[in-house]
């Protein structure tokens, strides 16, 4: 009893030891450090265990695969296995998303394993990124406010009245600067701290799903390679049999075409053309031959009757009425003429039908040549057809080559394009953070030029005033000097004015005064000369 009562006084001893600052400052990294604990477990903690098999997932096919190209370089990791993996892992998301990237690759065999397995699929919607980047400015703002609440615990408490409360007032304002500083580097700390943890967490998992992307696409990119060379060996599979048909095709079709024109369409058509002839053609002639026949026999045998009859008419006749009887017998040869002349024309016309008959005859004998011709034509036309096609079959296979030859080209483009890509992708990460950092630097640089374009702005407006008002200062006083100069320049201008007409009045009084001297001086000179005279006379 005595050593525990011992360790709970020193305790004791310590605990009302510590002075207030120091308690307050452990209160406030204490609360803010279980506040950022919280918050960090609430935003990562809860999706943790999703990261680490979508992470277990991307290990697992990697050494797969690695095994596969060092033990066989004949086997394959087929898109199936790997629905295999990611049914074992049991996550809801990581399946959803495969399956639908599954699904789309099936229509579309170029799909990107990008489309789906990214930052806004997995991250954002595994780990609350609102709040996560919203913390930094929280904890600086509780800093800030925790400062403007020391201060303003400080300043309240002042009193002036005596020095003792002075010097209270004084110790309570340090307390409250005390508080303020302490809530400041707490909250910056705090915020350092946090903006750390998560550019760390993020780059960690943001580099899991490049690696399971990387990894998906090699296992895709072998596919593509076999998919490539299926369609290759379709491709020639289906040459070889278009070939092989047209060939048999041409052959097949010529013997049958020959066999049906020698055996069936020419024996019919001379069998149609003897038919007609013995069932249309001759039996019309035999026709026309018989009637021809029966009609001369008829013609004779009614020509000698009526002149048997006319015979014995006109004995009979001649001794009784001769003359009477010599008018019936010229209407009666009139007659006879008439009846020849129309049998005449009746002949005629039997004769240019049997003609007619004759040239249809010779009409339906060049038809059936005709029809000859063209089928000897076709059938030229037929091995034409043959010959092209047996071209077109080596084109085919000139195409084919051509095809080959590109798939080659295409499959090296893509190793040159999965190359550099890879090769970004590196560069992407490792320039990340110096992004960040030239990124806050322009915009501290930015700030800085805000500011001293306000200055300037600021500079410029006062110049502008400045300007404004001594302009308007040397207006007034060129106005006012010009107005001054203007009032003496007249006043002097006046006074020469005056100077110069008072100089010429008295320069014309001083004319007029010399005219009047000179004339007297002329009166005198005369006078004086006619004195002159007048005593060189006398003398």
């Amino acid at each position: 009893m005595d050593t525990s009562q011992m360790i709970f006084d020193i305790i004791l001893s310590l605990f009302f030891s510590i002075s207030t600052d120091t308690w307050c400052f452990f209160i406030i990294v204490v609360a803010t450090g279980l506040f950022v604990v919280s918050n960090f477990i609430f935003t990562y903690k809860v999706e943790s265990h999703k990261w680490i098999k979508v992470n277990f997932v991307c290990k697992k096919l990697k050494e797969i695969t690695n095994k596969i190209t060092v033990n066989a370089n004949n086997a394959e990791l087929s898109l199936d296995d790997v629905d295999k993996i990611i049914d074992s892992c049991n996550e809801d998301i990581i399946i959803s998303l495969w399956k639908k990237y599954r699904e789309n690759s099936k229509f579309s065999p170029e799909e990107k394993i990008d489309k789906h397995f990214n930052k806004a699929n997995l991250i954002d919607a595994l780990t609350n990124r609102r709040l996560a980047e919203a913390t930094p400015g929280l904890l600086t703002g509780l800093g800030i406010l925790g400062t403007f609440v020391g201060l303003g615990k400080g300043l309240s408490d002042i009193n002036i009245a005596t020095g003792e409360a002075m010097k209270s007032s004084i110790e309570n304002l340090m307390i409250g600067l005390k508080l303020a500083f302490y809530t400041s580097i707490v909250g910056i700390f705090f915020s350092l701290v946090w903006t750390l943890a998560d550019r760390i967490l993020l780059t960690s998992r943001v580099r899991i799903i490049h690696q399971f992307q990387q990894v998906i696409k090699d296992i895709v990119g072998e596919e593509n390679k076999s998919y490539i060379k299926e369609i290759h060996d379709l491709l020639e599979t289906q040459t070889s049999l278009l070939k092989t048909i047209a060939t048999d095709i041409s052959t097949e079709l010529s013997k049958v075409l020959t066999d049906k024109i020698n055996n069936e369409i020419l024996p019919q058509l001379f069998s149609y053309n003897d038919e007609l002839y013995k069932s249309i053609i001759e039996p019309a002639i035999n026709n026309i031959a018989s009637v021809i026949e029966n009609f001369s026999n008829v013609a004779s045998q009614t020509q000698v009757e009526g002149i048997s009859k006319i015979v014995d008419k006109f004995v009979n006749e001649m001794s009784g009425a001769l003359s009477y009887k010599f008018q019936e017998l010229a209407a009666t040869i009139d007659n006879i003429c008439t009846w020849q002349l129309t049998l005449k024309q009746s002949l005629d016309d039997f004769i240019k039908s049997v003609i007619e008959t004759t040239q249809n005859q010779v009409k339906i004998s060049t038809v059936f040549t005709d029809i000859l011709n063209s089928l000897t034509s076709n059938l030229k036309v037929i091995e034409e057809v043959n010959n092209k096609a047996s071209e077109n079959l080596d084109f085919i296979v000139k195409v084919q080559d051509t095809f080959e030859k590109q798939l080659e080209m295409l499959s090296i483009e893509l190793e040159k394009i999965k190359e550099e890509y890879y090769k970004l992708v590196e560069k992407i990460e490792n320039t990340d953070e110096e992004i960040s950092m030239k990124i806050s630097n322009f915009l501290d640089s930015v700030n800085k030029v805000e500011n001293t374009i306000k200055d300037i702005s600021a500079s410029l407006t006062y110049i502008s005033d400045a300007i404004t008002a001594s302009s308007q200062d040397f207006m007034q006083r060129v106005n006012d000097g010009l107005k001054t100069g203007l009032n003496y320049i007249d006043s002097e201008l006046e006074n020469i004015t005056n100077y110069l007409f008072r100089l010429l009045s008295s320069m014309h009084d001083m004319v007029e005064d010399l005219d009047r001297s000179l004339k007297n001086f002329y009166d005198s000179f005369n006078k004086t000369l006619v004195a002159i005279e007048t005593l060189s006379k006398k003398n």
